[in-house]
């Protein structure tokens, strides 16, 4: 049960962040740094707080670019499986799975992450947090 937590919060925590960067800078280094940037003034960060938040942002950084570095080729086995006359719930499935595991894999370091992140922040900080995160939310949800 407690994996199922850790894997919905950082897969939620991941979501969210992935829009956030997405977003912004091209390169995984430019994308830490703006996101670190953002978070930063946003929050009014300390130095000690700024540095756990971009531990936290590279791991996230990190994270997206493992799950993107095989899609070229992901986009070519999916061509060729709906080229294909039938399509089984396992050849499906044996295209996630690896995703899916890399996801289980980074979850738990993303959500620890954070969880050190939050434990620093005071709850003016908090409080600010939730306001950027349902800013971002909502101009992701619209475009």
């Amino acid at each position: 049960m407690k994996t199922k937590k850790l894997l919905t919060l950082g897969g939620i925590l991941g979501f969210f962040v992935w829009g956030l960067i997405s977003c912004s800078a091209k390169t995984p280094e430019e994308k830490v740094k703006s996101l670190q940037k953002k978070v930063t003034n946003r929050l009014d960060l300390r130095a000690d707080q700024s540095e756990q938040f971009q531990q936290l942002a590279a791991a996230l950084v990190d994270a997206r670019e493992k799950l993107k570095a095989d899609r070229y080729d992901l986009y070519s086995k999916t061509e060729d499986l709906l080229n294909s006359d039938q399509i089984t719930a396992d050849q499906i499935m044996n295209l996630i799975n690896p995703k899916l595991d890399l996801i289980k894999k980074e979850a738990p370091k993303i959500a620890e992450q954070f969880a050190k992140f939050h434990n620093t922040l005071s709850k003016e900080q908090k409080s600010k947090l939730v306001k950027f995160v349902a800013k971002a939310k909502k101009h992701h949800l619209e475009n």
